[in-house]
């Protein structure tokens, strides 16, 4: 009754109470309406500005979730030990049962997805998993005793991996880093790393594409930015390009928002005053609420480049 009553709470209230009882909850997080968290306080650690609900049900011994991660509406999580980090997503009728759920950054887990945990599901960063995806840790229905089969074992999915929608994942199966299982395919076995593998059973076809020139990258941003403008010939936008260089990082991009090429290169100490996008290694945006940036983030999901807003 107790988590019932505060749901219904202003989040601030919410958030105020829940520290007074124990539980670490940072600042900004906002709770809908009909979100029902059923956690030991003293076990229950939110990070700074997460969203959660409306009518979401949390039921674990340990909970935490990282700063700016959030929780779609309708979601069901009943595990005893889950860990979301930071910047993630779990999408409307997601459920998530059993033991132990560990999740990194940057992940997505998407529409309609069902994670049964009995042993431990370990979802690295940067990990995609479709809508109507399953992961099963075991696997019985007939009888042992009389013959009937039986299957226990964990499931890893490694950093930017990728399950397209209405993928099964069976126990004891590591998805590689960067491998690729391909939509309705079903993985009983393990995936190589930088793979791609689809079927019933799901069979390796080939390697992950991989760039690593910087060359090729600037080429690709330049295509991104023709389609984008050919799509939005009105939209006013500049646009520059260049490495992290004069940022102490290397081989990666700088995407330059409403701020031209030469203007960044005599204010580049003083990044905070302008608009950018540091990908991929943050994956994060700072940036005004202009709408040309706005529209230009959002045209740039697709092409797998999902960006995070924090305003400075």
């Amino acid at each position: 009754m107790l988590n019932i009553f505060l749901s219904l709470l202003p989040s601030f209230m919410h958030t105020k109470f829940r520290k007074l009882m124990g539980a670490k909850i940072g600042k900004g997080v906002r709770l809908k309406v009909g979100t029902y968290i059923n956690v030991p306080n003293k076990n229950l650690n939110i990070g700074d500005n997460v969203q959660i609900g409306p009518l979401v049900i949390i039921q674990c011994d340990n909970f935490k979730i990282g700063e700016r991660s959030k929780i779609q509406s309708l979601v069901r999580i009943s595990v005893n030990q889950i860990e979301l980090g930071s910047y993630t997503t779990i999408n409307s009728f997601a459920m998530l049962f059993g033991k132990k759920v560990t999740v990194g950054d940057h992940s997505w887990i998407m529409y309609h997805c069902y994670i049964d945990s009995t042993k431990e599901v370990r979802i690295g960063n940067k990990v995609g998993i479709g809508g109507h995806s399953f992961i099963f840790t075991h696997g019985n229905w007939q009888d042992y005793l009389n013959g009937g089969p039986l299957s226990f074992g964990p499931v890893t999915l490694e950093d930017n991996a990728w399950i397209p929608w209405r993928a099964f994942i069976m126990p004891n199966v590591t998805i590689g880093q960067n491998a690729i299982l391909g939509a309705n395919s079903l993985a009983n076995k393990s995936i190589p790393p930088n793979k791609i593998a689809v079927g019933a059973p799901a069979k390796v076809i080939g390697d992950t594409p991989v760039v690593t020139s910087p060359v090729e990258k600037v080429e690709r941003l330049k295509r991104i930015i023709t389609d984008y403008i050919e799509e939005y010939p009105k939209a006013i936008l500049s646009i520059g390009i260049d490495t992290l260089e004069n940022l102490n990082q290397e081989n990666d991009l700088l995407f330059l928002i409403n701020y031209t090429y030469e203007d960044y290169k005599e204010n580049c100490k003083n990044i905070s005053m302008i608009s950018v996008i540091d990908h991929p290694n943050s994956t994060i945006y700072i940036a005004d609420n202009n709408r040309s940036v706005l529209s230009f983030v959002d045209f740039l999901t697709n092409y797998g480049i999902r960006l995070y807003k924090i305003y400075l």
